[in-house]
């Protein structure tokens, strides 16, 4: 058992693990019926959890054996699918919310998962992962373990994260800036918003709201009528997959352009 994963019979794990759920909810801040995706579900311990606060859960793990595990601890084999961070099997906007849980620290390429979970998530996406920055990663670092491919630091993914999806607005939290076994006394500090907006906790977590964007083109003038029910040049059209700041990008069209409208293309 690592540092960070839970024991049931543990208190200080026990005290973690209802910490985490607490500063995942405040962070996610899902509504009842809303659909999330946890790339990287594990057991399906945290797809459980949601699901009984009445979200649509589905999970995904890069492991075929955590796969079986997590749908039969789920009673839904269904719930959870095969896949490949930096390549998800689901359509643009699936899901309302992204988790994506601590697997970029084993992920090939974290910029390529991030532009997938941009693609697949229409609200907000939340990343959790290692902190080199903490009293874990040094530990870990030191002993050269192999449970941390790539570490990766506070202000170096946020800066990936702002590359990756331009103006949306990204918020930091960290967590167990304490070792474990102290949490049944310093708890109440663990939890306060001061301690956990430092960039020293062993868990960082990243909070992005994504915001669509709105890519125009030039009108052409033309003497014959456009022809019904097919979209003309200079249609407006949401683009799909991660948001990329552009220097076309136009938050007040001027007259003569297309107006901000529903998500489907619509002819001017």
């Amino acid at each position: 058992m690592t540092l960070l994963e839970s024991s049931p019979g543990n208190l200080p794990s026990r005290l973690l693990e209802a910490m985490e759920k607490d500063l995942l909810i405040r962070l996610l801040d899902p509504k009842v019926g809303a659909s999330i995706l946890e790339v990287g579900c594990g057991s399906g311990r945290r797809l459980k959890f949601f699901r009984d606060r009445g979200l649509q859960v589905t999970g995904l793990e890069a492991d075929r054996a955590a796969v079986g595990r997590a749908g039969k601890y789920l009673g839904n084999d269904s719930l959870v699918v095969f896949g490949q961070p930096g390549d998800l099997p689901f359509e643009d906007n699936h899901f309302d919310l992204l988790l994506l849980g601590r697997c970029l620290a084993r992920s090939f390429d974290p910029s390529a998962a991030l532009a997938e979970a941009g693609r697949v998530a229409r609200q907000r996406i939340v990343i959790e992962t290692y902190n080199p920055l903490s009293w874990y990663g040094l530990i870990k670092r030191l002993e050269g373990s192999a449970e941390v491919d790539r570490w990766l630091s506070p202000w170096g993914l946020s800066a990936m994260a702002r590359q990756v999806f331009g103006p949306s607005r990204i918020k930091r939290a960290t967590l167990l800036t304490f070792p474990r076994s102290w949490l049944p006394r310093l708890r109440r500090i663990e939890e306060s918003s001061l301690v956990q907006g430092l960039p020293w906790g062993s868990l960082v977590f990243f909070k992005i709201d994504l915001r669509y964007t709105l890519r125009t083109r030039p009108l052409s003038l033309s003497s014959k009528p456009a022809a019904m029910g097919r979209p003309q040049p200079g249609s407006c059209r949401r683009e799909s997959g991660p948001r990329i700041p552009d220097p076309g990008l136009l938050s007040n069209p001027p007259a003569g352009r297309c107006p901000d409208g529903p998500i489907e293309t619509q002819a001017c």
